[in-house]
């Protein structure tokens, strides 16, 4: 039985906390390191975003961003371990992403970028995670995108 359908007769007994564009498109609403992508990661608790994103235009060649986000769950999520209804605490991580831009020419641009996040001990406990740190990466990406065909009038 599927209870997102809006004719089901259970469908207010259910939560309906998780937001899809916090999902498969997380990377476009809460940085680069995509750890909330089904409702699972959250155990249904949803997301709640709080984010700063500021860019700087160097040159006409030449953007720098830097985006902090702190996500946190939506709702209260019951902890699985005991009887007592002890619930996870509600913030999950911090993010930070800093990324350069360099538009080469008109078909070719050069990205680089530093991701960080910052766990919190409940985001860890949710995952099942025992030996926690902070996660990081460098990227580099080179994106080609020629044009082919120009059916405008000129």
């Amino acid at each position: 039985q599927d209870a997102d359908k809006y004719d089901d007769t259970d469908y207010t007994d259910v939560d309906h906390t998780y937001n899809l564009l916090n999902g498969a498109r997380h990377p476009y609403y809460e940085g680069y390191l995509d750890w909330f992508v089904v409702p699972g990661s959250t155990k249904n608790g949803g997301l709640m975003n709080i984010g700063l994103k500021v860019s700087y235009k160097a040159s006409k060649k030449d953007i720098l961003w830097l985006e902090y986000s702190n996500v946190s769950s939506s709702t209260n999520v019951l902890k699985e371990d005991g009887t007592d209804r002890v619930y996870y605490d509600k913030a999950l991580a911090s993010t930070v992403d800093l990324t350069y831009i360099r538009k080469i020419n008109k078909d070719i641009k050069w990205m680089n970028g530093f991701s960080y996040g910052m766990p919190t001990d409940d985001f860890n406990a949710m995952k099942g995670i025992t030996d926690a740190g902070s996660n990081y990466f460098f990227y580099t990406m080179v994106t080609f995108t020629p044009k082919f065909f120009d059916s405008s009038k000129k």
